[in-house]
């Protein structure tokens, strides 16, 4: 499961057409070759990294965290948070956009923010990279070598949504016109690869339990979603609700679902839908960022500056998650790669995400193909 706090503050509507330079094949190409060529620091880096983040509070300010990566082994890397008392956050995103990471101290007092625990596969990835690269030339084959992988153009993947709105005897509840609103930031920020959302079905549950304490890997979350969830692997089942704890969302990926489909779907911060409460947050890119899991994607910082990273070849190599919205940053020295900061797939301010990458698109397209879209059995 992963987890991700983030979410957009105001959302343009010219957003999903803004993509950085990282999506032209020079760079595509610079970016495929620096994460195939890391540098032997880079790859043995310490058991124990820490890096800068950041984390919204209950009124909307900024908690700077530190963030330490526990690596347990080859194949296992776990996320944990320490957050500081609330300091002062830019009034505005283009503030934000001029402001670095601020340092991080190590006297902070420790709480859940972000865990990420991707086992990474070596079979299965192997296996993915196959089905995307089939994926690939079966595309340039149909509209040809020089043209990109979009395919706003085609008959789109259409996924049923159930939403699930859990609240505690009604606080924590959501509007239908804000669900209506979320729905069409995700469709605005996933029509250019062929993915149409359609609301199936709102329900409205009043559990206490379920509202404050199903978080990630609890079984009080696989009891929730258990006991809701509804359609099939192709169908998007959202939980709304109230963490309490500075964690913005969680989500399961597709090549779950054949081993566990009762507890497949996205659970997420209920403030974070757009108009929501939620400073920086609140603009519904919390829910786009945890569709990108959804649907096959990891951080775009999985990894660090090693390769593979995140398994996508035009995303370039990043060392730690973006605080909030700087104007350019670079974590890992010496590949003169800017970090994706404007990604979905990163933990930014909302206002500052606006695009996937190419190779992104193709990886989500091939992996929920056949994981989720595959055969009829999949229908809602």
């Amino acid at each position: 499961m992963v987890l991700y706090p983030g979410e957009v503050s105001a959302l343009s509507s010219s957003s999903v057409q803004s993509q950085s330079s990282l999506s032209s094949s020079s760079s595509s190409q610079a970016v495929a070759a620096s994460k195939a060529t890391c540098s032997s620091k880079d790859a043995k880096k310490p058991k124990n990294t820490q890096v800068a983040a950041s984390s919204p509070d209950e009124d909307g300010e900024s908690r700077v965290i530190e963030v330490v990566v526990v690596v347990v082994d080859e194949n296992t890397t776990s996320t944990v948070g320490t957050i500081s008392p609330p300091t002062s956050t830019p009034s505005s995103a283009s503030s934000a956009a001029s402001t670095a990471n601020p340092a991080v101290s190590s006297s902070e007092s420790t709480k859940d923010r972000c865990a990420v625990q991707y086992k990474v596969n070596d079979a299965l990835e192997a296996k993915n990279r196959a089905l995307i690269r089939g994926h690939q030339r079966k595309l340039q084959s149909l509209k040809g070598a020089a043209s990109h992988i979009k395919v706003a153009a085609q008959t789109p993947v259409e996924v049923p949504v159930y939403f699930n709105v859990i609240n505690d005897d009604g606080k924590g509840d959501v509007s239908d016109a804000m669900i209506a609103k979320q729905l069409q930031v995700i469709n605005q920020d996933y029509s250019p690869w062929g993915f149409e959302f359609k609301l199936a079905n709102t329900s409205r549950v009043s559990n206490a339990d379920w509202y404050q304490n199903a978080g990630a890997d609890s079984e009080l979350g696989d009891e929730m979603k258990t006991s809701l969830r509804q359609g099939g692997a192709n169908a998007l089942n959202l939980y709304t609700l109230d963490f309490g704890d500075g964690t913005l969302g969680y989500s399961t990926f597709p090549w779950d679902y054949q081993n566990d489909p009762g507890v497949d779907g996205v659970v997420f911060q209920y403030n974070t839908l757009p108009g929501g409460s939620l400073k920086n947050y609140n603009g519904g890119r919390t829910l786009t960022h945890e569709v990108g899991h959804w649907l096959g994607l990891l951080h775009t910082f999985q990894g660090g500056c090693a390769s593979p990273g995140d398994y996508v070849d035009d995303t370039a190599p990043q060392k730690s998650p973006t605080n909030g919205c700087p104007s350019s940053r670079d974590s890992c020295s010496g590949d003169n790669l800017p970090d994706p900061i404007h990604n979905y797939m990163d933990y930014s301010y909302d206002s500052c995400m606006d695009y996937f990458s190419d190779g992104q698109g193709a990886r989500m397209q091939a992996l929920s193909g056949q994981y989720r879209f595959k055969s009829s059995s999949s229908s809602s």
